[in-house]
């Protein structure tokens, strides 16, 4: 598990990658400058880690300061993916698995974990340390595909503000011999189990083999339940209750029982699987880096194979409009005056160029009409001076100046701050006409790139735009 912060100056961005997530967690990817107040990065808004990795680009970092990064998300998870005879170990986002029972009783497959019962009148509990008595804890399981609950009940749970084996909140999750399922929200407090709330799923019977998932919310007195049959929609909360006689314990995690009357066929395995903390989020991995800028800066979010730096060669008087109004009015000497905020800032850049290829980038980005973003680095003399933020450009000029250098331009851009883009603004660095004039055939593309995710990291050309 790891956090890698690399600043790529071709675009002027910086590649957040983590790795180690599995794929259970919705994550966040924050930046900061101080620590205190945390902006979510565009384009790391929640979401699922792929193939457990998290990779998002920020185009937008403050530039030759540190910025700070990191990645928050689910508490814990564990999708057992490995094998282990005694015990669970350590859960991949890295607290240590404790059991109550045998170790033996306690194994992980390589697909799942698995709580064995040798005889009947029998309890497993596996509990993680998450900090917290705030928690949503959830968990899949199945019993074999040859068992239906004979005698009494099957039953796993998910469990919260555990402090030992006598005192914790549980949701359960019922398999009847009737065939029914039921889910109900139970307190157990000096190893006396006190049911608070119960429901029979409507809609629901077992078929042996079929995955389930029940979940608790435990959030001061408030207590949340809930199962379904994995692939149906998540339901609403059915069962709740309100209850204050635990307050103190922080582990969370999964308990099963074989009653006495169970007739079922020992040893008795239960699969469990996909287990998630989702409250409360807290910070998996952090890191920081320093970018720097080099310069001035023109960027489009939504295209950022456009981005450039620019040279400055003026910046005109910085114009804020009244948007007042003076009226006069009939048998009155003052007028009356309606008045609001004023207007964003108006100001013309003026930009050099010295190559032919430089001049076509740069008309080029002009030419996607998108907001942009102008970044100036912060200590840079009178490169400072250029007023930073995001712009909607007017009509621009391009001018040849009267010098011996026919190849230089001059591009005058008539700028009025902006509001920046939406957060669904989230621009790639390649597109559809890249790989097309990239590569001639599908064969080539395939030769040169073994996945998706290497073919989203090609850098498109400019010209790759096409304006009408």
């Amino acid at each position: 598990m790891s956090l890698t912060l690399t600043y790529d100056p071709q675009l002027s961005r910086v590649r957040i990658v983590a790795d180690g997530l599995g794929a259970l967690a919705m994550m966040r990817v924050e930046r900061s400058t101080d620590q205190v107040r945390w902006t979510t990065v565009r384009g790391g808004e929640l979401s699922l880690p792929v193939s457990g990795e998290i990779r998002v680009d920020d185009y937008e970092f403050a530039p030759d300061v540190p910025n700070f990064y990191r990645v928050v998300g689910a508490t814990a998870w564990d999708e057992y993916s490995r094998v282990s005879a005694a015990g669970w170990g350590n859960a991949p986002s890295g607290q240590v698995w404790q059991h109550f029972g045998t170790a033996a009783a306690f194994t992980a497959n390589g697909n799942a974990g698995q709580h064995i019962h040798s005889t009947t009148n029998s309890g497993r509990i596996s509990v993680v340390d998450v900090g917290s008595t705030r928690a949503r804890v959830r968990v899949t399981s199945s019993v074999p595909a040859v068992a239906q609950p004979a005698g009494t009940a099957l039953t796993v749970y998910a469990i919260a503000r555990f402090t030992d084996d006598a005192n914790f909140y549980q949701c359960r999750l019922g398999f009847i011999p009737d065939l029914n399922i039921t889910c109900s929200i139970r307190k157990r407090v000096a190893g006396v189990d006190t049911t608070l709330d119960s429901i029979v799923l409507p809609g629901v019977t077992h078929v042996p083999g079929t995955r389930y998932v029940v979940e608790l919310d435990a959030s001061g007195s408030l207590l949340l339940g809930r199962a379904w049959r994995e692939g149906d929609p998540e339901p609403d909360w059915q069962v709740s209750a309100t209850d204050t006689a635990l307050t103190t314990g922080t582990k969370v995690g999964i308990r099963t029982i074989i009653d006495a009357g169970s007739t079922n066929t020992l040893p008795f395995t239960y699969t469990l699987d996909d287990f998630l903390v989702t409250v409360p989020f807290r910070t998996i991995y952090s890191g920081s880096v320093t970018p720097a800028l080099g310069g001035v800066w023109l960027k489009s979010l939504a295209r950022p194979f456009l981005n450039r730096q620019v040279t400055v060669r003026d910046v005109s008087e910085v114009i804020r409009r009244s948007r007042a109004g003076v009226f006069d009015v009939v048998g009155r000497s003052f007028p009356v005056a309606v008045t609001d905020v004023r207007g964003s800032r108006q100001w013309t850049l003026d930009l050099s160029t010295y190559s032919e290829q430089d001049r076509s980038d740069l008309d080029l980005l002009l030419a996607s009409g998108d907001v942009l973003l102008v970044q100036v680095p912060p200590a840079a003399g009178r490169l400072s001076a250029t007023p930073a933020g995001y712009v909607v450009v007017g009509d621009t000029r391009e001018i040849t100046p009267p010098t011996l250098d026919l190849a230089m331009r001059v591009f005058s851009l008539p700028c009025v701050e902006a509001a920046a883009p939406g957060p669904d603004v989230v621009g790639a660095t390649s597109n559809w006409q890249t790989v097309l004039n990239t590569y001639a055939t599908w064969a080539d593309l395939l030769t040169a790139h073994a996945t998706w995710g290497s073919v989203l990291e090609l850098v498109g050309d400019p010209e790759d735009v096409i304006v009408s």
